[in-house]
């Protein structure tokens, strides 16, 4: 282990930050406060169903009616953040269109009479997020459409190209010797090893590289050696990078982890990326006045609020120290997965939960690629003594 130097204890923090952010390059929401995250997982499986990803009972169908059905202060978040409006169509189908429609969405124990009538009169269930202005439109019935891409039933062909991938083709296999360094070196963890980024996005931009190869396939206790280390090298490039600029202000940190092809990863082997920066990412700053504005009209925090909404409807379940949501606004049809820590939750201790969401796209879901980004709050200029 080497060049892990720096401040002890935790990144220093600004305590004003509340802030929600949304990434359009590849539609990531990301939630993050003061010692508060948020993540957002999204999966590319084509057929995954948004609102139970986490195993929720909750149905989209029933979501007006749930909130119709929720205790009176959570009804009243609800209706703070979210406006939920269900829209019914009717559609014509021919004789000869029929059969395909009751092929496509004839479901267990259901006449194909049936079939064809929840064919012919569709709902659908638009959730308006009144914060940020996000929307999200549903319809379950969608998620039995024909898909023209999917492959063929057995095993999926990402298994053999992640296994044939591995070994001395694949440079991140052996990340000390085929990887750039930083100036100041690398951290180094129990199964993860920091690099310099050979393609840099910004003036500080590393990796975190995975000792396992696969990233369909990281444990929990890789995934929590991963955090720390990510967080031991933000403390040590926000070090080195005041010794360059001794007047900068709060520098801001990002990372994201791309599974895989469709999720815009360049190399199959599991890797992370981070960034700190001297100004704060895309939209932060509108998304940190609309949270301000929503805290200063209901007296209450977003994020709190958030969470016991997903909860009381039946989106959410609590792991460790992190509530992880299914999100009722979803960025992707996929859908998304938010992971929101408690006040005071070192990075650490969302292991746990962020192991529980990824688990439940991969093995519920068939998920053969992800999206995970963290927005951390900035981290402040050091108070003169």
């Amino acid at each position: 282990r080497h060049g892990d130097g720096g401040a002890d204890g935790p990144m220093r923090r600004d305590r004003a930050s509340k802030l929600l952010l949304v990434t359009l390059g590849f539609a990531a929401l990301m939630l993050f406060r003061e010692r508060l995250w948020a993540y957002s997982l999204f999966t590319s499986a084509v057929l995954a169903r948004p609102m139970s990803v986490l195993g929720c009972r909750a149905h989209v169908g029933e979501l007006a009616e749930r909130v119709a059905q929720l205790p009176l202060a959570t009804r009243e978040r609800c209706r703070a953040i979210y406006r939920v409006t269900v829209r019914e169509s009717v559609m014509v189908i021919s004789p000869s269109f029929a059969p395909k429609m009751v092929r496509w969405t004839i479901r267990d124990g259901q006449s194909e009479a049936d079939a064809l009538q929840s064919a012919r009169r569709q709902t659908a269930v638009v959730v308006t997020e009144l914060v940020h202005g996000h929307e999200a439109h549903f319809n379950p019935l969608r998620a039995s459409k024909p898909v023209a891409f999917k492959h063929a039933e057995g095993a999926s062909p990402a298994f053999d190209e992640i296994a044939s991938s591995a070994g001395p083709t694949c440079d991140f296999c052996s990340p000390a010797e085929q990887t750039g360094a930083e100036s100041w070196g690398r951290i180094e963890g129990r199964s993860s090893l920091t690099a310099a980024n050979a393609f840099r996005a910004d003036g500080v931009h590393g990796l975190l590289v995975f000792a396992r190869h696969d990233p369909l396939t990281i444990t929990l206790d890789e995934l929590a050696d991963g955090l720390d280390v990510i967080e031991r090298w933000l403390r040590r490039s926000e070090a080195e990078a005041r010794t360059r600029a001794p007047a900068s202000g709060a520098w801001w940190p990002l990372v994201w982890w791309n599974g895989l092809h469709r999720s815009s990863a360049s190399q199959i082997h599991a890797h992370a990326q981070m960034v700190l920066s001297p100004t704060p990412p895309g939209r932060t700053s509108a998304y940190a006045r609309a949270q301000a504005g929503y805290s200063s009209a209901r007296g209450s925090d977003f994020f709190a609020d958030l969470a016991a909404v997903h909860v009381g409807l039946g989106l959410g379940v609590r792991v460790g120290a992190a509530h992880v949501l299914a999100s009722l606004t979803p960025h992707v049809p996929a859908g998304e997965i938010l992971v929101v820590g408690d006040d005071g939750a070192p990075l650490g201790a969302l292991a746990a939960p962020l192991h529980v969401a990824l688990r439940a796209l991969i093995d519920g879901h068939g998920c053969r690629s992800f999206s995970l980004v963290l927005q951390l709050p900035p981290i402040d200029a050091p108070r003169a003594a």
